[in-house]
């Protein structure tokens, strides 16, 4: 058999398994629609499809994914009709380029889902509901690259330095997350160019995208926006560009094609130059965030986030019925600065103030924290209330006696050297307010070493209630200087105890003896500060000896077995006695996000 006959044999084998594949894969896209677009959920589906919108500020309406109040309110019907071009052309280019796009990438898919796997066990696919062309629902695919602990519905920008895992680094930086997105295309859910599809409730983005008509039309895997900033752009230049983009494809069908073909070009250069992905910010907000707020005339090394001197002169209006105090200890060997930033992040430079700042002096202090501790509290004596202790008793007794001062329904918590997020308030009281059934909640902390403009590690707990117990068996499953906690709760459990490095898990565990409800919101909305031994100090020898009396709690409230508990002092004897470097790759690689 000549060369010229196998060729044409290997070509009549390939032409007829891809034919079969397509009429495989089409018959499977048939199936798949309705589902995929929410036609067996009816209540699913957006009240305001077809419908034209505007957005509307209500402080009485809860924060929505875009970070603001509101609501959309209809203001008409939409009416595009679309070209040739787009219904025609445009769409038998989708299918032609997803189904290539599906076979050829096989591998890639195959080794990037054992990868995610391999890092992050959970689900390989991430399905998210987004909003279609003229603004119904469909689901959405990605590769995961979050933690299966991270929220479905708050946008890239919104999650500052929270979930996202190793592998899911890579793949959002080299766009190999949106791949399944080809199967969206193949469905008919999305084009490949067009407006980036919004999230259901980014009711911001969906708002300002309706002034110009860019939910008239299909979104896209990449588009004008895209290839323009992505993440660094603000919504409203975000919907202006989107709206752009709408505008050729309704002129006609060459101007269609020409635009196309420039942003498929364009999307190739950008994610080859990885342009344009800023994790946790969009705009200036995302660039300022990680530089140094200048204390006094000279600069500090990367402390308090600038979006906080933003941010602080646009407070928000938060629906609240209770009163918040915030709980603090201070003692000798704290840094002035690091007092000092951590003092402005939780008054000056919030979204939402607290009503009340409660500090305890765990015994006599330096000259240098006396003068920030003054300048603090002048012009704020009404709210800030210090409490001097004559000898230092230790972090536990310490809140007890501050906990037992607070007069507010709910007390936060927060450390002398530490960053509280500008919105951290914000976010935590209007959870609370919709949430009246839990007593305690906590977000996620991103730890720092020296500066906020460092690539911080991320500690991660368990969103509901069900969840923290079961982790709460093994690991602490709260971040202590994250909570807000009801005083009530507080109360009902005994309050703090003294257990020396464990008060706040042995607090958590008496809390959920005492039948509290305890749930945390996956977004870093704390800084901590972790370049001062905080490794090694999880290798303090009295951390066995409070280890042990967590052990027979849990196991006299029935949480835990004997042999649980005997793996759990096997496991922190173990971990005492790992070398600090140890400890350090230990926190890198498992531990922390």
């Amino acid at each position: 058999m000549d060369s010229k006959t196998k060729l044409k044999r290997a070509l009549v084998v390939t032409g007829a398994a891809a034919g079969t594949a397509f009429l495989v894969m089409r018959h499977i896209a048939k199936k798949q629609y309705p589902h995929s677009v929410y036609d067996d959920q009816p209540d699913e589906k957006n009240v305001m499809e077809g419908k034209k919108v505007i957005f509307v500020e209500d402080v009485n309406d809860p924060v929505n994914a875009d970070g603001m109040q509101g609501h959309l309110e209809a203001v008409g019907v939409t009416g595009h009709t679309p070209t040739f071009y787009e219904k025609y052309v445009k769409r038998g280019m989708d299918i032609a380029i997803s189904f290539s796009g599906l076979l050829l990438l096989s591998p890639v898919y195959a080794a990037t889902a054992m990868a995610i796997k391999s890092d992050d066990p959970g689900p390989v696919i991430f399905r998210q509901k987004r909003v279609a062309q003229d603004k119904g629902y469909f689901q959405l695919m990605k590769f995961r690259s979050m933690s299966v602990n991270t929220p479905k519905d708050v946008p890239t920008h919104m999650l500052k330095n929270g979930g996202i895992t190793k592998v899911g680094a890579f793949i959002r930086k080299t766009s190999i997350d949106e791949l399944p997105q080809l199967w969206n295309i193949f469905l008919g859910n999305m084009s490949v160019i067009g407006p980036r599809p919004a999230l259901w409730n980014q009711d911001f983005l969906t708002a300002e995208r309706d002034k110009y008509g860019a939910n008239d039309i299909k979104p896209g895997l990449t588009g004008l926006a895209q290839i323009n900033g992505r993440d660094e752009l603000e919504i409203p230049e975000k919907a202006k560009l989107d709206g752009v983009y709408a505008d050729e494809l309704r002129k006609g069908s060459l101007n269609g094609f020409i635009m196309d073909a420039k942003m498929f070009l364009g999307s190739i250069s950008s994610v080859l130059r990885r342009k344009g992905i800023v994790e946790g910010g969009t705009g200036a907000i995302a660039r300022e965030f990680s530089k140094a707020e200048g204390l006094g005339e000279e600069e500090s090394a990367g402390e308090v986030p600038a979006e906080a001197d933003a941010v602080a002169k646009d407070t928000v209006s938060v629906n609240r019925t209770h009163t918040y105090s915030v709980l603090m200890s201070v003692y000798k060997n704290d840094d002035p600065e690091f007092l000092d930033i951590a003092l402005k992040s939780i008054y000056e430079q919030q979204t939402v103030k607290p009503d009340e700042i409660v500090v305890v002096f765990d015994g006599p202090l330096t000259e240098e924290l006396y003068d920030v501790l003054d300048r603090f509290r002048e012009g704020k004596e009404s709210v800030v209330r210090y409490y001097p202790q004559e000898e230092n008793h230790g972090l536990g007794e310490a809140l007890r006696i501050g906990s037992e001062k607070c007069t507010c329904d709910y007390i936060f918590r927060m450390d002398s050297d530490d960053i509280s997020d500008p919105r951290r308030f914000e976010k935590q009281i209007s959870y609370v307010e919709a949430h009246p059934d839990i007593d305690v909640l906590g977000t996620d902390i991103a730890e720092f070493n020296n500066s906020t403009d460092e690539d911080m590690r991320v500690r991660s707990c368990p969103e509901n209630h069900e969840d923290i117990v079961k982790m709460g068996r093994k690991r602490n499953p709260m971040n202590h200087v994250s909570v807000c906690m009801k005083r009530s709760a507080l109360e009902r459990c005994g309050g703090y105890k003294t257990l020396l490095l464990l008060e706040d898990y042995y607090l958590w565990l008496n809390m959920i003896a005492a039948k509290c409800r305890l749930a945390n919101i996956h977004e870093s909305l704390v800084y901590v500060r972790v370049g001062n031994g905080f490794d090694s100090k999880r290798g303090s020898k009295e951390r066995i000896t409070g280890w042990k009396t967590l052990q027979d709690f849990m196991l006299e409230h029935e949480m835990i077995t004997k042999k649980e508990a005997v793996m759990n002092m096997i496991y922190i004897h173990g971990f005492v006695r790992t070398p600090a470097w140890s400890k350090k790759l230990l926190y890198k690689a498992i531990l922390r996000k």
